[in-house]
């Protein structure tokens, strides 16, 4: 069965659980594509992979993953309907494979990349985790502050409800990434392993030695 990330919850792993996967249709030497003949996507997918794995695995400074193997499905109606994801994309692990599962044809899902990537010490509260993928996602021009209150934002469980808790972590990410640099975040992202959400505010304030935001 497929091990996903928080931002999707054991609901969405077992809902819409479909068989009718993407084919096969080329690989490289970290990744295997899989898309519908209908929905071939740009070319160059491949090298944009792997340099997006080279450079963010670096930049993380996590053990290099093993083979991702990544689906890419016609719109949101088919990955609904045939991925293990349900409603919206995902990745994790199925059967000791790496898997991203996605209907983004005009770029890389780079969020869902940054989840696999970090699948060795994903069990980080999941402010953090979303809003890393968040705040590395490529495509965007920015991350607006959205209007929602500190304590929601950090009450939620996975899945985010909506855009704006994504953007509240997105925006938290990129403040303390701006603030403290690259280095000092990652070493808070890793001392917050196993870290629930209660204790997260201290655990904060602990480690910048500042009040939470």
């Amino acid at each position: 069965m497929l091990r996903l990330f928080p931002l999707l919850t054991i609901l969405l792993l077992l809902s819409a659980c479909g068989s009718d996967l993407p084919e096969e249709r080329y690989s490289s030497e970290h990744f295997t594509v899989y898309y519908r003949s209908k929905t071939e996507p740009c070319a160059g997918l491949l090298e944009e992979l792997e340099a997006h794995r080279l450079a963010l695995v670096d930049w993380l400074g996590v053990p290099e993953p093993a083979r991702i193997h990544y689906y890419i499905y016609e719109d949101r109606g088919d990955l609904r309907e045939n991925s293990p994801c349900g409603g919206r994309p995902c990745a994790g692990e199925r059967d000791g494979r790496l898997e991203v599962h996605t209907d983004q044809h005009l770029w890389l899902d780079d969020h869902e990349l940054v989840h696999v990537y970090l699948r060795r010490v994903s069990d980080q509260p999941l402010v953090l985790t979303e809003g890393l993928a968040v705040a590395l996602e490529c495509h965007f021009s920015g991350i607006r502050l959205p209007d929602i209150a500190l304590d929601d934002l950090l009450s939620q469980s996975a899945p985010y409800p909506g855009t704006p808790y994504y953007d509240g972590a997105g925006y938290l990410v990129r403040f303390l990434l701006d603030e403290y640099g690259k280095d000092r975040f990652l070493e808070f992202y890793r001392a917050a392993h196993g870290l629930d959400l209660a204790r997260f505010r201290d655990a904060f304030e602990d480690f910048f030695g500042r009040r939470f935001l």
